[in-house]
């Protein structure tokens, strides 16, 4: 444990002292509140008799989530960025999931003379399920923000983001609240949308 400490002390004295325009890499957590407002259903599947049901539906209802990732970011130049993050992420209700996410994200940074400025970010990736009910799925991420510097080691995005995640749920029979068994499944989609509120800090 005290190795790990020391390891972690050394890696944030040499951020802190490399200037900013010579280093190549920076690490940070982004943390965000999450607000679903639409999800989007498309499913088939056979019944024990033989049966075929068709569901396509769209649900409106407003549900808050949150999501905390941990990020490594490749700065190409002063403007554009490319990190790659992962963490801990709310779906839906009673649903939370591993995401693994490849982002960019293009700072207007001669807007102001600190180097900050407004941005625009766009990512994908995959979403890994931590519950039963849904399998693994993907996630395609847009948006825009603001960029603070701090120091000239460090900074802080604070973004607005629409999410898009896809994934395949299981299907659960309406008389019995059994799964379907998978043989029995010709279709099963489901989309969830969700507008993001992200602060993230980055040295």
């Amino acid at each position: 444990m005290r190795c790990k400490l020391l390891i972690l002390s050394l890696l944030t004295a040499i951020l802190a002292v490399v200037p900013a325009e010579a280093r190549r890499f920076s690490f940070g957590v982004e943390g965000s509140s999450s607000y679903n407002f639409a999800s989007y259903n498309n499913t088939a599947y056979r019944t024990d008799v033989g049966y075929r049901v068709y569901d396509k539906a769209v649900h409106r209802e407003i549900h808050p989530i949150g999501e905390i990732l941990a990020m490594a970011t490749a700065n190409i130049n002063p403007s554009f960025r490319v990190s790659l993050l992962s963490g801990y992420s709310g779906l839906e209700p009673g649903l939370r999931m591993v995401p693994i996410e490849a982002r960019a994200m293009y700072v207007f940074s001669r807007m102001t003379p600190s180097g900050g400025g407004i941005f625009l970010q766009a990512g994908a990736g995959a979403a890994i399920p931590l519950e039963k009910p849904f399998r693994a799925g993907a996630l395609v991420r847009g948006g825009f923000g603001y960029s603070f510097t701090v120091t000239p080691t460090m900074h802080i995005n604070l973004g607005f983001t629409y999410r898009l995640v896809y994934y395949k749920p299981n299907i659960y029979d309406p008389d019995t609240d059994e799964i379907i068994p998978i043989n029995n499944v010709m279709r099963a989609n489901r989309f969830v949308s969700a507008f993001c509120f992200s602060l993230a800090i980055e040295i």
